[in-house]
Parts: structure tokens; C-alpha cells; sequence
């Protein structure tokens, strides 16, 4: 260890002079003023009166109030029309549905009515054509059994003589002659079948007529007049059968 010592020099203890315990004082408290002081409020525009910042509030309240209506019309729009769309679909749909069928039905019974008609047309010349044969058929008939009926009357003295005899009878009995008129062909078959004196007994004079048919014969007795057409009976026959079959015949 050496013997030599070394000086060791403590801190400096010299208490400060009254002025720095001032000053440091001093600026403490002020720190502490500062830190403690409330923060001054806002300082309000320089130049601003308050008509001016009424106007300021106003146009702000307005324009908040025009933010909003115009984001609720837009919304109250989107809802209403998405609203309102599905409400016309359905309207539409109903309304088409409803018109689609009345003309559908429409066009049905124009269809129904169309045919129809054009039925009627078709059957029209057939129905004719069925009341036109059918006349024919009857005139042919009528005229077949007249051509039977003649050819008998030209052959069959019985079938004169019975036609002759209901015209007599039809008039009263007396002492009167009795004047038969008949066709030419009928008087040969009545004189073929009597002789004179059997017409001469019977009272009948046969006269020839060349106006009267086969079959047709005017008696005459007195003041009384018989006309018999056996034709004329026979239409009037065939009149009364057709009429029972539902058929008419208007004649030839």
C-alpha cells in the first residue's frame, strides 16, 4: 500500500443564494398553474352575428331534413314499386287469364257456328235432293198404277161395268134413261159386253166422248149428274196412303 494519500473531496454543500430559491420557486408554481388551469372554451368566430349563425343552423336543420326525405322517398319508392309490380303481375294475370277465355269461348262457338253452317249447306241439297226423288218416286208410282189400271180398263169389262155401276147408283132410281158418256175405248168394251137389248133393258144409252179418259165417265140421268174419274180416285188414294207415311206428293 502506498504511503502516499490521496485527497478525497466531498460534494458541495454551499446552500444557494436567496435569489435562485426564488426564481426556482417561482417557476414551480407556475408549472403548476398551467397544468392546473381549466381549458379556456372555444373562442367564438370573430366577425359572426347571431342572425348569421341562426342562418347557419337553419340551413343546416334543412339540409338534414332534405337528406332524410329524399333517403325515405327512395326507400318508400323501392318498396312501392316492388309492391306495386307483384300487384300488377297478378292484376295482369288475372285480367289476361279472364280475357284469353271469353275469347277462347268466343272463338269456339264462332267455330261451332261455322260448321254448323256448313253442315246445314251440305245437307241442304241432299234434303232437296231426298224431297225430289221422293216425288218422283210417288209420281212414278201414281203414274205406274194408272198405266196398270188403263191397260186393265182397255182388257177388263168387269172393271168398266163396276166403274159404270157405282155412277148409277149414285143417282136415285127412276124410269129416267140414263146417259153414260165415256171414252171411245171404254164404249167398245161396254158394247162388247152388252148387247142392245141389255142396254135397251137397263135404260142406258152409251155415248163416245173423245174428251173423256180411260177410266173417266159422265152419268147423266134427269136433272142429276155423276162424274166418275177412276184416275181421280186413284190420286186421291194415293194422297190419303201417302199422308199416313208422313210424305206429301204435289201433283205431277
Amino acid at each position: 500500500m502506498s504511503d502516499e494519500i490521496q485527497r478525497w473531496e466531498g460534494g458541495d454543500f454551499t446552500p444557494p443564494e436567496p435569489d435562485e430559491i426564488s426564481r426556482a420557486l417561482h417557476i414551480h408554481r407556475r408549472k403548476q398553474g398551467q397544468d392546473n388551469e381549466p381549458e379556456a372554451p372555444a373562442a367564438r368566430p370573430q366577425g359572426m352575428s347571431i342572425a348569421e349563425l341562426e342562418t347557419l343552423r337553419a340551413d343546416a336543420a334543412e339540409e338534414g331534413f332534405n337528406e332524410g326525405k329524399d333517403e325515405g322517398f327512395k326507400a318508400g319508392h323501392a318498396e312501392g314499386h316492388s309492391q306495386g309490380l307483384d300487384e300488377g303481375k297478378e292484376q295482369g294475370y288475372q285480367q289476361g287469364l279472364q280475357e284469353g277465355l271469353a275469347a277462347g269461348q268466343q272463338q269456339i262457338a264462332d267455330a261451332v257456328n261455322h260448321w254448323q253452317a256448313m253442315a246445314d249447306e251440305l245437307a241442304a241439297p241432299l234434303l232437296d235432293k231426298d224431297q225430289r226423288i221422293e216425288g218422283k218416286l210417288v209420281t212414278l208410282l201414281v203414274a205406274g198404277m194408272q198405266a196398270v189400271l188403263g191397260h186393265e180398263l182397255k182388257t177388263d169389262k168387269e172393271l168398266v161395268h163396276h166403274l159404270i155401276r157405282q155412277g148409277i147408283d149414285a143417282l136415285s132410281e127412276d124410269d129416267t134413261t140414263i146417259t153414260i158418256e165415256v171414252a171411245p175405248t171404254d164404249a167398245r168394251l161396254l158394247h162388247q159386253q152388252y148387247s142392245e137389248d141389255e142396254l135397251k133393258d137397263r135404260r142406258w144409252k152409251v155415248r163416245e166422248e173423245p174428251t173423256l179418259r180411260h177410266g173417266q165417265c159422265r152419268i147423266e140421268a134427269g136433272q142429276s149428274l155423276v162424274d166418275v174419274d177412276l184416275q181421280e180416285r186413284l190420286r186421291i188414294l194415293c194422297q190419303g196412303i201417302l199422308a199416313e207415311a208422313g210424305l206429301s206428293h204435289d201433283g205431277e
